[in-house]
């Protein structure tokens, strides 16, 4: 499990540089859509739509309101991804009791993978835009990365108490002070390597504890999710990961946080 896992993710980082730093930005942009179009078609397992048409026709209304977005200012729609994570913030602590807030029809879920989806592919686009946009992509994913890498090891090696047994019995204390200890000494070499300014430091350290975080949010959310309808992956085709949503699900909490937070501290225009 563990080989398999470490192999899946090697190859996914390195294909996520490659997108990253070679694409041009128009190809960016066709590679990020298709991505979260397919992660949609994942979500409407969620939703628990049967039928392939309803899952289409989820896909097609997720690709209206990416086409929405571009049109959109970022801040306000980044406000509003904030909200919508300290909501599911607030679903997971109180979980099994908030099921009766998301369980009792299909379209609350569905408004939920617009909240999930949309954020994350817009921060994307906006973000590699920038100028330096694609150092700054790579910053953020290292420490996502690294916040993940962190938790999994930290876990495994010395988890003892469960964070959240009812949402995600396999994850503990433990593993969510690795993972904010690893993303704190890549934010740090990030600093070092991208020759940013120290004054600027402490508030990249303190946005890499957020983001991981939230990164943690969002694969606890999915996490509920799954469990509420009883399946273990979305998919299976990415051996030790499952699905793509499985691999993906930190960074469509963390990438909106992470590019509010530089908003919000002038780190970003």
């Amino acid at each position: 499990m563990l080989k398999s896992r470490l192999l899946t993710g090697s190859l996914l980082i390195i294909a996520a540089i490659a997108i990253i730093f070679f694409l041009p930005l128009s190809a960016f942009i066709t590679i990020t859509t298709i991505v979260m179009l397919f992660a949609a078609w994942e979500w409407s397992v969620l939703i628990e739509y049967k039928r392939p048409i309803y899952r289409i026709l989820y896909v097609l209304f997720i690709a209206i309101i990416l086409w929405s977005t571009w049109y959109a200012a970022i801040k306000p729609i980044l406000i509003v991804s904030l909200i919508w994570w300290i909501i599911a913030t607030y679903f997971i602590l109180t979980y099994p009791k908030s099921a009766i807030l998301f369980a009792q029809g299909i379209y609350v879920r569905a408004l939920m993978g617009v909240f999930v989806l949309a954020p994350c592919w817009l921060s994307l686009i906006t973000i590699k835009s920038a100028e330096n946009g694609t150092a700054i992509l790579i910053f953020i994913f290292c420490i996502v990365w690294g916040a993940d890498i962190g938790a999994y090891f930290g876990g495994k090696w010395w988890g003892k108490h469960k964070l959240m047994p009812k949402v995600s019995p396999n994850k503990t204390w433990q593993g969510l002070y690795g993972g904010i200890l690893l993303a704190i000494i890549v934010a740090v070499i990030g600093c070092i390597v991208f020759n940013i300014p120290p004054v600027y430091w402490l508030i990249i350290i303190m946005l890499a504890i957020v983001v991981t975080f939230f990164s943690v949010i969002g694969d606890l959310l999915e996490s509920m999710l799954k469990r509420h309808i009883n399946i273990k992956d979305i998919g299976g085709y990415l051996p030790g990961h499952g699905g793509l949503l499985d691999r993906i699900d930190s960074l469509t909490a963390a990438l909106p946080m992470f590019l509010l937070g530089c908003l919000l501290f002038g780190l970003f225009s």
